[in-house]
């Protein structure tokens, strides 16, 4: 499964080294990062902090904000700021599954019409 999840999160640009095959071997920042852009594929008008601060109480307020809108985005398990910052394994797996499964697939991902410019449409 981690295989899975760590193949998707590549294809969004994570750099995830490649010697990483298991989601809790990605450090906290990594976690953070990953989660932020896949709700940022999800839905483009959620912004979130792709980035750790330095502060710990800041830390904890951006974990919460990317629990709160895995909540909102319809995440049923228990979720909160340890689950991306004190990381369990199984937690951890589920609510990357949860929101790998809620990225837009390619079929549905919007199309744009491109019309060559030397030719009227």
């Amino acid at each position: 499964v981690d295989s899975i999840i760590l193949h998707f999160l590549r294809q969004l640009f994570i750099n995830i080294d490649d010697d990483i095959k298991n989601i809790c071997d990605l450090p906290v920042e990594g976690i953070i990062e990953s989660a932020a852009k896949c709700i940022a594929a999800i839905n483009q008008n959620i912004k979130v902090p792709g980035k750790l601060p330095t502060g710990l109480s800041q830390r904890i307020e951006v974990a919460a904000q990317i629990a709160s809108i895995c909540k909102d985005l319809g995440y049923q398990n228990d979720v909160g700021y340890q689950t991306f910052l004190y990381h369990n394994e199984t937690e951890l797996r589920q609510v990357f599954m949860f929101l790998i499964e809620k990225l837009p697939s390619e079929d549905k991902k919007p199309t744009i019409k491109v019309y060559p410019s030397n030719k009227k449409h």
